[in-house]
């Protein structure tokens, strides 16, 4: 599968959000491996906290909700699911589908989460 990676560059005039992105190599159904991008903030021994955005954002939406639940204790992450943000976009619009987005974030989620997790979602999330 031929992917399209977001430069750096295109992220250096947001200046509301300071997280820096974490990448995981996550195992696709056609291609051998694909990468999303995730954002982490608050103490990483306390109960986590997934944001998952829907379309056609990504975690900057939740900018405004990541420090007031780190600050409260929570070890926040927030994805940006695949063709969205700093994670790959597929070119074809056909290596799109909803079995698809679930595979990845599956994957994605045993690697990137460990324990209970509160799972705060909207629209496609």
């Amino acid at each position: 599968m031929q992917v399209l990676k977001t430069p750096e560059s295109a992220f250096d005039t947001i200046t509301d959000f300071p997280y820096s992105p974490c990448f995981t190599e996550i195992t696709d159904t056609v291609s051998s491996e694909i990468t999303m991008a995730h954002y982490q903030c608050g103490p990483k021994d306390g109960h986590t906290v997934l944001l998952i955005h829907g379309e056609p954002t990504w975690a900057y939406l939740y900018r405004k909700m990541m420090p007031i639940l780190a600050d409260a204790g929570f070890n926040v992450i927030a994805p940006d699911l695949i063709g969205f943000g700093r994670s790959d976009k597929p070119v074809r619009k056909e290596d799109y589908s909803y079995a698809r987005h679930v595979i990845w974030l599956k994957d994605w989620f045993s690697q990137a989460t460990k324990g209970p997790v509160t799972l705060f979602c909207q629209d496609w999330g």
